[in-house]
């Protein structure tokens, strides 16, 4: 969950692509996004008190570069502020270049 929905904002595509970027990273680490933190409570004080975003793990991969660009795309859909997002098209666009269809 994005953290302007924290705050009641309405839903809009900016938090959608928060959304998709946890994703990413959930797919690449295996794990859910903040596994350390047991309580919603604690996850919404490291998002937002201390900026906190998921903890890269593994910290690389065989796939090298792939692994590289699909984090990076993960980091550029979590800015605290929705505006400072790329949006669903980039991302996408971004990792159709990185996993190309064979």
């Amino acid at each position: 969950m994005s953290p302007e929905l924290w705050d009641n904002e309405p839903r809009s595509f900016e938090s959608d692509v928060y959304a998709f970027g946890m994703t990413i990273a959930e797919v690449l680490t295996g794990k859910v996004p903040f596994p350390q933190l047991s309580t919603s409570m604690a996850v919404m004080m490291a998002v937002i008190g201390r900026n906190e975003r998921p903890l890269r793990d593994p910290v690389s991969s065989p796939e090298g570069a792939s692994y590289e660009e699909a984090w990076n795309i993960a980091a550029d859909c979590w800015p605290t502020q929705p505006f400072e997002r790329i949006d669903m098209a980039e991302a996408l666009r971004r990792l159709s270049t990185t996993y190309p269809e064979d």
